[in-house]
């Protein structure tokens, strides 16, 4: 622990408004003597428009043990291995310094003063003359790494991106262990980074500026699958280049709910962090947001408030202490599915999302307003083909979400697009109960494994269950539209389990399907075979649907004879479709006398339907006489 108040120089450099401390970080006596700084009081402008004379240290503090020791306004300080290296890394032999450092220039046991110097951060990381990433002593080859990043960017004017890259295989491993240190996790270095004018980044004795890190990792990326973390870091380190001197007090483009989105996978030492280390990036104003750091609220009612910020038209929040899981009720519309995701090979970071929107959209008006086509960036949490696209009442932009058995789950919170602006919702009967998890990583390390299963819903009302087989029956449907439906509705079978039950209109639309290649609605069935088993509910409509099926009719009933035969009701009707099938009506009424024998029920209109058909019509015909006999009814 650091030592309290009382025993640094805390007690007199109180602070006031817009107020922080500063570090003279003093040249050495001598080689190898020990650090010595001087903290002093520094006040940052309410409006400024240019950058200051000092420089912002981005690291990790490794571990809470502070086994080290500066001295500060000549009392001794312990701190961290990681500043401490970081400080003799940084200490000019003959200038002093002017850096500000978290753990020195913050009263790290005064909750009080950590609730007003976090919202400054944004303005004290801003309006630095340059801020330093550092990443650590040039272990396992970190320093090379650096180097090699750098020779990337210098050399990117080879047309062949990817032969670059492979150029340099050799130190892949020495690349990727530098890119899984520690400073690329942390939540607190995104707004450190992502409001700077200014970035170096430091490994060691290596010193790159941070555009053209970004420049190599780039094409790094054409041989490495870099460490998902990885892209929204170098999306907010790339920026700075972009960011205005004039204009240093300038807000964030992104709303909460976009970086939560985008971060919430980022470790913090304390929950509260998840949130608190973000605001500096918001374009919101965190006072008007009532989301304003406070680190006396329990962590419970911080994330209640965060959710009802990111869901203002949920009409039901619940949270839990040291759980970073919300329980969210609202209603809302579904819209359609993500069709498909691709990485979009021209913006690094960014992925292309193709949407299949249903007919709510599109009274909603949604494909003219937003198009099916949606460039997003890459967000903690990986955007499937089958995910459902949904618009909450009271909403002004669309979600993202998943079936997670029992109930639903966000995937993206807030969908900010580009063009085309809100939708006016129009009175609709089409709106839905919608129960979701929203939920972040734990603190820390932690893991969220098994953390969905164990929330399951099992507390809300019993209508619930229909409420969510009714949306996946239409979604499912809505796929089934399609030619080849079978990656997302596999997607979606995988995420409900076995808790919910597929409806009749499912498997008839499944086995009337003719998809594509030869086997069409087939695959579907199998799948639809596989996940509910004996308890696949079919109906003579279904029936009727796969014998009248003509890309995989027949593949399909020799599917439903092999598991269903005492189930399948083979009346008149399914005969005479099976023998109206152009491309399969002879195997059809082969596969039924098959199984059914003598039981097979012939009618007038069963023969009428078979000589009708242009392709097997003869040979329907003369099974049916060697079938019926003289009893055929001509």
């Amino acid at each position: 622990m650091c030592p309290k108040s009382e025993h640094v120089p805390y007690s007199t450099l109180r602070l006031g408004p817009n107020m922080t401390r500063l570090v003279r970080l003093l040249p050495p006596e001598k080689d190898g003597s020990r650090i010595e700084c001087e903290l002093f009081n520094y006040i940052l402008p309410e409006r400024s428009v240019r950058k200051h004379l000092y420089e912002a240290l981005s690291y990790v503090w490794g571990s809470e043990s502070k086994p080290c020791t500066i001295f500060l306004n000549g009392i001794a300080f312990p701190v961290t291995k990681n500043l401490y290296t970081a400080l003799l890394h940084l200490r000019d032999p003959q200038l002093a310094r002017t850096i500000w450092v978290d753990a020195i220039c913050i009263d790290q046991d005064n909750d009080d003063e950590k609730s007003i110097q976090i919202p400054l951060m944004r303005a004290i990381y801003a309006q630095a003359d340059r801020v330093i990433v550092w990443l650590g002593e040039a272990i396992e080859d970190g320093d090379n790494a650096l180097k090699r990043i750098h020779r990337l960017a210098e050399d990117q004017s080879l047309q062949d991106k990817s032969l670059l890259a492979q150029s340099h295989k050799t130190s892949d491993d020495a690349c990727l262990k530098l890119l899984q240190r520690e400073w690329f996790q942390r939540i607190w270095v995104l707004q450190e980074v992502g409001v700077a004018r200014y970035i170096s980044i430091i490994c060691g004795s290596v010193q790159i500026n941070g555009h053209v890190f970004c420049e190599g990792l780039s094409i790094l990326g054409y041989s490495l699958d870099l460490p998902r973390t990885i892209r929204p870091v170098v999306h907010l380190i790339k920026g700075a280049l972009f960011r205005p001197s004039y204009e240093i007090d300038s807000c964030g483009t992104l709303a909460i709910g976009e970086l939560l989105d985008m971060y919430r996978n980022h470790h913090a030492t304390i929950l509260h962090d998840k949130v608190y280390a973000l605001l500096g990036l918001s374009a919101e104003d965190a006072d008007k947001t009532d989301l304003k750091p406070n680190y006396r609220l329990q962590w419970n009612d911080v994330f209640k408030k965060v959710a009802m910020h990111v869901f203002p038209g949920a009409y039901s929040v619940e949270t839990w202490l040291e759980i970073p899981v919300a329980v969210i009720e609202g209603r809302g519309w579904v819209l359609g599915y993500v069709d498909s995701v691709e990485e979009n090979t021209f913006k690094y970071g960014y992925q292309q999302i193709n949407i299949n929107y249903n007919n709510t959209a599109q009274l909603l008006g949604c494909q003219n307003k937003w198009g099916t086509q949606w460039t997003l960036q890459v967000y903690a949490e990986s955007i499937q083909k089958g995910n459902i696209i949904c618009l909450l009442q009271g909403a002004p932009s669309p979600i993202i979400i998943e079936l997670c058995n029992d109930h639903f789950t966000v995937i993206i919170s807030t969908v900010t697009l580009q063009s085309g602006g809100n939708i006016k919702i129009p009175d609709m009967e089409s709106i839905n109960d919608i129960y979701m998890t929203w939920e972040i990583s734990l603190a820390d390390k932690e893991s969220n494994s098994g953390l969905r299963d164990q929330r399951e819903l099992t507390f809300v009302a019993p209508h619930y269950q229909e409420n969510i087989s009714l949306i996946i029956r239409d979604i499912i449907i809505q796929m089934l539209e399609n030619k080849d439906p079978k990656d997302q509705i596999g997607y979606l079978l995988r995420c409900c389990g076995k808790s919910l039950a597929i409806s009749e209109d499912v498997v008839k639309a499944a086995a009337a399907n003719t998809g594509i290649g030869i086997w069409g609605g087939y695959m579907i069935m199998q799948l639809l075979h596989k996940h509910c088993g004996k308890s696949l509910p079919i109906s003579e409509d279904v029936v009727k649907a796969a014998v009248a099926n003509n890309r995989s009719g027949h593949e399909i009933m020799q599917l439903l004879c092999r598991h269903y035969k005492k189930s399948l009701l083979i009346s008149e009707d399914v005969v005479k479709a099976a023998a109206a099938n152009t491309e399969h009506g002879l195997y059809l009424m082969e596969l039924l006398r098959e199984y059914y024998g003598k039981s097979l029920p012939i009618s007038e209109d069963v023969v009428k339907a078979a000589a009708a058909n242009t392709e097997h019509g003869p040979k329907i015909m003369q099974l049916l006489r060697e079938h019926c006999g003289k009893s055929l009814p001509i």
